[in-house]
C-alpha cells in the first residue's frame, strides 16, 4: 500500500492479556478516554462533536497537507462515530472506531500505518458499511456498559 502516514507512529490501544489471550477492553477504554481528553478544548470533561471535528481537521491537515481532504475526513469520521447521537465523543464510541481500524488488518491491539489507511478509505468509499461494522463492535463488546463501569463517561 502506498502509504501517506507522514509521522505515523504504532499505536498500541489494547495489549493482549497473558491470561486469556485477549486484547483488554478496559485498557482500551482507557486509551479512549484519554484521547478523546486532548479534544476537550474547554475541559469540562465532555468532548463534543464539534471539539472533536476542529481536533480532527488540525491532525489531518498535517497529514494529509490539504485542509479540504482534512474537513471532509473529520466531518464524515465525527458523524460515523457519533453512534449514540448525543453531541458528544464517549471513551466507548472512540475505542468502538479504533478497534474497527485495527480490524482492517491484524486485530492485534495495535494500530499500523496501513490499516490507518485502509480504514480512511472505508470512511469515505462506504461510510454506512464502515459505521455499521463500528456500531457492530461498539454494541458487540459492551462498550458503553464497560465505559459506564470504569466510570469514564463525561
Amino acid at each position: 500500500m502506498n502509504n501517506n502516514c507522514g509521522n505515523f507512529k504504532l499505536v498500541t490501544y489494547a495489549p493482549v492479556d497473558k491470561k486469556t489471550g485477549k486484547n483488554s477492553i478496559n485498557d482500551g477504554l482507557k486509551f479512549a478516554q484519554s484521547e478523546i481528553s486532548l479534544f476537550d478544548k474547554d475541559k469540562n470533561g465532555t468532548t463534543t462533536i464539534n471539539e472533536f471535528k476542529k481536533g480532527l481537521i488540525k491532525n489531518l491537515k498535517e497529514k494529509f497537507k490539504d485542509a479540504e481532504k482534512a474537513k471532509l475526513v473529520a466531518k464524515l469520521l465525527t458523524k460515523l462515530i457519533n453512534l449514540d447521537g448525543n453531541k458528544n465523543i464517549s471513551a466507548a464510541e472512540y475505542l468502538a472506531y479504533t478497534m474497527f481500524t485495527d480490524a482492517t488488518g491484524n486485530m492485534d491491539g495495535t494500530i499500523t500505518c496501513d490499516e490507518q489507511e485502509k480504514a480512511e478509505n472505508l470512511f469515505v468509499n462506504d461510510p454506512v458499511w464502515s459505521q455499521s461494522q463500528i456500531q457492530r463492535l461498539y454494541d458487540g463488546h459492551n462498550l458503553a456498559k464497560r465505559e459506564k463501569q470504569l466510570n469514564l463517561q463525561g
